[in-house]
Protein backbone atom coordinates (compact mmCIF):
# COMPACT_ATOMS: atom_id res chain seq x y z
CA UNK A 1 0.00 0.00 0.00
CA UNK A 2 1.51 3.41 -1.00
CA UNK A 3 0.99 6.21 0.66
CA UNK A 4 -1.16 9.12 -1.62
CA UNK A 5 -1.32 12.04 0.50
CA UNK A 6 1.00 14.03 2.91
CA UNK A 7 -1.47 15.77 5.29
CA UNK A 8 -1.73 14.98 9.02
CA UNK A 9 -4.65 13.30 10.74
CA UNK A 10 -6.16 15.31 13.45
CA UNK A 11 -8.43 13.53 16.10
CA UNK A 12 -11.50 15.36 15.30
CA UNK A 13 -12.65 14.91 19.42
CA UNK A 14 -11.06 18.33 21.33
CA UNK A 15 -8.58 16.05 24.39
CA UNK A 16 -10.77 18.18 27.15
CA UNK A 17 -14.98 18.39 26.65
CA UNK A 18 -15.66 20.61 29.07
CA UNK A 19 -19.18 19.73 30.81
CA UNK A 20 -22.80 21.33 29.72
CA UNK A 21 -23.64 22.68 33.02
CA UNK A 22 -26.54 24.86 31.66
CA UNK A 23 -29.16 24.85 28.30
CA UNK A 24 -29.55 28.28 26.79
CA UNK A 25 -32.29 29.05 24.23
CA UNK A 26 -34.05 31.34 22.77
CA UNK A 27 -37.51 33.18 22.28
CA UNK A 28 -39.11 35.91 20.98
CA UNK A 29 -41.94 37.73 22.57
CA UNK A 30 -44.19 40.09 21.80
CA UNK A 31 -44.58 43.73 23.44
CA UNK A 32 -47.08 42.27 25.29
CA UNK A 33 -45.21 39.39 26.68
CA UNK A 34 -42.12 41.23 26.92
CA UNK A 35 -43.74 43.57 29.41
CA UNK A 36 -45.06 41.03 31.60
CA UNK A 37 -41.16 39.80 31.69
CA UNK A 38 -40.03 43.41 32.45
CA UNK A 39 -42.58 43.29 35.75
CA UNK A 40 -41.95 39.97 36.34
CA UNK A 41 -46.03 38.99 35.50
CA UNK A 42 -46.31 35.49 34.18
CA UNK A 43 -46.12 35.72 30.95
CA UNK A 44 -48.63 33.96 29.16
CA UNK A 45 -48.40 31.80 25.68
CA UNK A 46 -50.61 32.16 22.42
CA UNK A 47 -54.08 30.92 23.41
CA UNK A 48 -54.55 29.03 20.66
CA UNK A 49 -51.44 26.63 20.75
CA UNK A 50 -50.68 27.22 24.81
CA UNK A 51 -47.14 26.93 24.80
CA UNK A 52 -43.64 28.59 23.80
CA UNK A 53 -41.27 27.55 20.89
CA UNK A 54 -37.55 27.82 22.21
CA UNK A 55 -34.94 27.38 19.55
CA UNK A 56 -31.02 27.21 20.44
CA UNK A 57 -30.60 29.69 17.14
CA UNK A 58 -32.02 33.27 17.79
CA UNK A 59 -33.30 33.47 14.07
CA UNK A 60 -35.08 30.45 14.66
CA UNK A 61 -36.98 31.83 17.63
CA UNK A 62 -37.95 34.72 15.44
CA UNK A 63 -38.90 33.07 12.58
CA UNK A 64 -41.64 30.73 14.53
CA UNK A 65 -42.84 33.91 16.88
CA UNK A 66 -43.17 36.22 13.42
CA UNK A 67 -45.37 32.92 11.94
CA UNK A 68 -47.45 32.01 14.51
CA UNK A 69 -48.44 35.86 15.14
CA UNK A 70 -49.53 36.79 11.26
CA UNK A 71 -51.26 33.15 11.25
CA UNK A 72 -54.48 32.83 9.90
CA UNK A 73 -56.80 29.87 9.20
CA UNK A 74 -56.97 29.25 5.26
CA UNK A 75 -59.79 30.62 3.15
CA UNK A 76 -60.63 33.11 5.84
CA UNK A 77 -60.98 36.56 5.50
CA UNK A 78 -58.09 38.24 5.16
CA UNK A 79 -55.92 39.29 8.15
CA UNK A 80 -56.33 42.93 9.49
CA UNK A 81 -53.91 45.53 8.35
CA UNK A 82 -52.10 46.12 11.33
CA UNK A 83 -49.87 43.10 12.58
CA UNK A 84 -47.39 42.78 15.09
CA UNK A 85 -43.84 43.19 13.43
CA UNK A 86 -41.46 43.50 16.64
CA UNK A 87 -40.31 41.10 18.69
CA UNK A 88 -38.08 40.88 21.50
CA UNK A 89 -35.35 37.99 21.69
CA UNK A 90 -35.07 37.19 24.59
CA UNK A 91 -32.70 33.99 26.07
CA UNK A 92 -33.37 31.72 28.84
CA UNK A 93 -31.14 29.80 30.69
CA UNK A 94 -32.15 26.36 31.51
CA UNK A 95 -30.33 24.98 34.83
CA UNK A 96 -29.21 20.72 34.50
CA UNK A 97 -31.59 20.15 36.84
CA UNK A 98 -34.21 22.60 35.64
CA UNK A 99 -33.83 20.63 32.13
CA UNK A 100 -34.48 17.30 33.66
CA UNK A 101 -36.89 18.01 36.56
CA UNK A 102 -38.76 19.95 33.35
CA UNK A 103 -38.82 17.45 31.17
CA UNK A 104 -39.83 14.49 34.03
CA UNK A 105 -43.17 17.30 34.74
CA UNK A 106 -44.14 17.32 31.17
CA UNK A 107 -44.14 20.92 31.22
CA UNK A 108 -40.25 20.79 28.60
CA UNK A 109 -40.61 18.43 25.98
CA UNK A 110 -37.62 18.13 23.22
CA UNK A 111 -38.27 18.46 19.24
CA UNK A 112 -41.25 20.40 17.62
CA UNK A 113 -44.14 18.36 18.40
CA UNK A 114 -43.44 15.66 15.40
CA UNK A 115 -39.83 14.92 15.80
CA UNK A 116 -39.01 14.70 19.45
CA UNK A 117 -35.26 14.12 17.77
CA UNK A 118 -35.25 17.58 15.87
CA UNK A 119 -32.44 19.21 17.27
CA UNK A 120 -32.95 22.92 18.37
CA UNK A 121 -36.23 22.49 19.30
CA UNK A 122 -37.70 22.41 22.49
CA UNK A 123 -41.08 23.17 23.56
CA UNK A 124 -42.61 24.73 26.89
CA UNK A 125 -45.99 24.24 28.39
CA UNK A 126 -47.73 26.94 30.10
CA UNK A 127 -46.78 30.07 31.59
CA UNK A 128 -43.15 30.97 31.95
CA UNK A 129 -41.68 33.38 34.44
CA UNK A 130 -38.76 35.57 34.86
CA UNK A 131 -37.20 32.85 36.59
CA UNK A 132 -38.30 29.31 37.92
CA UNK A 133 -37.26 27.80 41.45
CA UNK A 134 -38.20 24.07 42.28
CA UNK A 135 -40.51 23.87 45.59
CA UNK A 136 -37.83 22.16 47.64
CA UNK A 137 -36.20 23.57 50.57
CA UNK A 138 -32.80 24.40 48.26
CA UNK A 139 -34.85 26.30 46.30
CA UNK A 140 -32.90 25.34 43.10
CA UNK A 141 -32.82 27.50 40.13
CA UNK A 142 -34.71 26.15 37.07
CA UNK A 143 -34.64 28.59 34.42
CA UNK A 144 -33.92 31.80 34.24
CA UNK A 145 -34.17 34.68 31.93
CA UNK A 146 -30.68 36.44 30.87
CA UNK A 147 -30.95 40.14 31.25
CA UNK A 148 -30.02 40.67 27.59
CA UNK A 149 -32.75 41.72 24.98
CA UNK A 150 -32.44 42.12 21.73
CA UNK A 151 -35.20 44.27 19.20
CA UNK A 152 -36.36 42.72 16.15
CA UNK A 153 -38.46 44.08 13.24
Amino acid sequence: MTRTGTHNFVDPVPPTLQPVSELRLYLALSPIQFACLIDRRPILPDPYSLRFGLRSDPWKAFERAHYFMNWSVPYAEPPPAVSIKKFMLCSVVFSSQGVLTLLLSGALEKGDGVDPNRSGYWRVRGPMFHELKASDPAQTLLYKFDNQYSELV
